[in-house]
Protein backbone atom coordinates (compact mmCIF):
# COMPACT_ATOMS: atom_id res chain seq x y z
CA UNK A 1 0.00 0.00 0.00
CA UNK A 2 1.35 3.66 -1.02
CA UNK A 3 1.75 5.41 1.95
CA UNK A 4 2.21 8.81 0.48
CA UNK A 5 -1.35 9.59 -0.54
CA UNK A 6 -3.58 12.50 -1.37
CA UNK A 7 -7.07 12.30 0.40
CA UNK A 8 -9.73 14.56 -0.79
CA UNK A 9 -13.05 15.08 1.20
CA UNK A 10 -15.86 17.10 0.80
CA UNK A 11 -16.74 17.98 4.56
CA UNK A 12 -19.84 20.39 3.70
CA UNK A 13 -21.56 21.98 1.10
CA UNK A 14 -18.32 24.13 -0.52
CA UNK A 15 -15.67 22.95 2.07
CA UNK A 16 -13.70 20.34 1.33
CA UNK A 17 -10.58 19.02 2.74
CA UNK A 18 -7.27 18.00 1.06
CA UNK A 19 -4.93 15.95 3.23
CA UNK A 20 -1.42 14.80 2.13
CA UNK A 21 -0.24 11.57 3.97
CA UNK A 22 3.50 10.71 4.21
CA UNK A 23 6.01 12.60 1.52
CA UNK A 24 4.80 14.79 -0.49
CA UNK A 25 7.52 15.62 -3.64
CA UNK A 26 8.32 16.19 -7.43
CA UNK A 27 7.03 12.42 -7.10
CA UNK A 28 3.23 13.47 -6.29
CA UNK A 29 3.53 17.22 -7.25
CA UNK A 30 0.54 16.16 -10.15
CA UNK A 31 -1.64 14.63 -7.94
CA UNK A 32 -1.35 17.17 -5.18
CA UNK A 33 -2.06 19.98 -8.16
CA UNK A 34 -5.22 18.19 -9.68
CA UNK A 35 -6.60 17.57 -6.29
CA UNK A 36 -6.91 21.46 -5.13
CA UNK A 37 -7.49 22.44 -8.80
CA UNK A 38 -10.33 20.01 -8.59
CA UNK A 39 -11.57 21.43 -5.51
CA UNK A 40 -11.30 24.71 -6.90
CA UNK A 41 -13.36 24.03 -9.97
CA UNK A 42 -16.19 22.72 -7.52
CA UNK A 43 -16.15 26.58 -6.29
CA UNK A 44 -15.17 25.50 -2.91
CA UNK A 45 -13.04 26.34 0.17
CA UNK A 46 -10.50 24.35 0.17
CA UNK A 47 -8.32 23.21 3.46
CA UNK A 48 -5.14 21.95 2.47
CA UNK A 49 -4.47 19.61 5.92
CA UNK A 50 -0.28 18.49 5.76
CA UNK A 51 -0.48 17.77 9.36
CA UNK A 52 -0.32 13.82 8.53
CA UNK A 53 2.40 14.68 5.85
CA UNK A 54 5.94 13.99 7.39
CA UNK A 55 7.88 15.47 3.97
CA UNK A 56 6.97 18.33 1.69
CA UNK A 57 9.60 20.25 -0.41
CA UNK A 58 9.27 22.93 -2.85
CA UNK A 59 6.96 21.54 -5.67
CA UNK A 60 4.39 21.05 -2.36
CA UNK A 61 5.13 24.71 -1.22
CA UNK A 62 4.57 26.01 -4.95
CA UNK A 63 1.36 24.32 -5.28
CA UNK A 64 0.19 26.34 -2.14
CA UNK A 65 1.79 29.55 -3.62
CA UNK A 66 -0.71 28.42 -6.77
CA UNK A 67 -3.98 27.99 -4.55
CA UNK A 68 -3.46 31.02 -2.94
CA UNK A 69 -2.91 33.15 -6.22
CA UNK A 70 -6.38 31.70 -7.29
CA UNK A 71 -8.02 32.55 -3.87
CA UNK A 72 -6.64 36.20 -4.69
CA UNK A 73 -8.17 36.34 -8.28
CA UNK A 74 -11.90 34.29 -7.15
CA UNK A 75 -13.44 35.70 -4.79
CA UNK A 76 -15.60 32.63 -4.63
CA UNK A 77 -12.13 30.40 -3.27
CA UNK A 78 -10.89 30.82 0.02
CA UNK A 79 -7.82 28.20 0.97
CA UNK A 80 -6.49 27.68 5.12
CA UNK A 81 -3.14 25.87 5.66
CA UNK A 82 -3.01 23.21 8.54
CA UNK A 83 0.54 23.13 9.28
CA UNK A 84 1.46 22.33 13.25
CA UNK A 85 4.36 24.34 14.34
CA UNK A 86 6.51 21.58 14.99
CA UNK A 87 6.07 19.91 11.51
CA UNK A 88 8.20 19.87 9.06
CA UNK A 89 5.85 20.94 6.46
CA UNK A 90 5.24 24.19 8.40
CA UNK A 91 9.28 24.67 8.77
CA UNK A 92 9.26 24.59 4.56
CA UNK A 93 6.28 26.57 4.62
CA UNK A 94 8.17 29.21 7.22
CA UNK A 95 11.70 28.88 5.39
CA UNK A 96 10.12 30.19 2.03
CA UNK A 97 7.67 32.93 3.84
CA UNK A 98 4.24 31.49 2.50
CA UNK A 99 2.92 32.25 6.01
CA UNK A 100 3.62 35.93 5.07
CA UNK A 101 0.55 35.47 2.28
CA UNK A 102 -1.06 32.22 3.19
CA UNK A 103 -4.05 31.29 6.44
CA UNK A 104 -1.65 28.65 8.53
CA UNK A 105 -3.47 27.10 11.29
CA UNK A 106 -2.59 24.76 13.88
CA UNK A 107 -5.23 22.68 13.24
CA UNK A 108 -8.10 21.40 10.43
CA UNK A 109 -10.83 22.52 13.28
CA UNK A 110 -8.80 25.78 13.71
CA UNK A 111 -8.61 26.16 9.61
CA UNK A 112 -12.45 25.40 9.05
CA UNK A 113 -13.28 28.17 11.18
CA UNK A 114 -11.36 30.44 9.61
CA UNK A 115 -13.38 29.77 6.08
CA UNK A 116 -16.77 31.37 5.34
CA UNK A 117 -19.07 28.73 4.25
CA UNK A 118 -21.38 29.54 1.02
Amino acid sequence: MDENRVRVTEVAKHLWVVALLGEHDLSTADEVAAAISGVFDAGSNLVLDLSAASFIDSTVAQAVLRAQERVESNEEDELAVVAPIDSQARRVLELVGIGAVVRLCETRAAAMAVLTYR
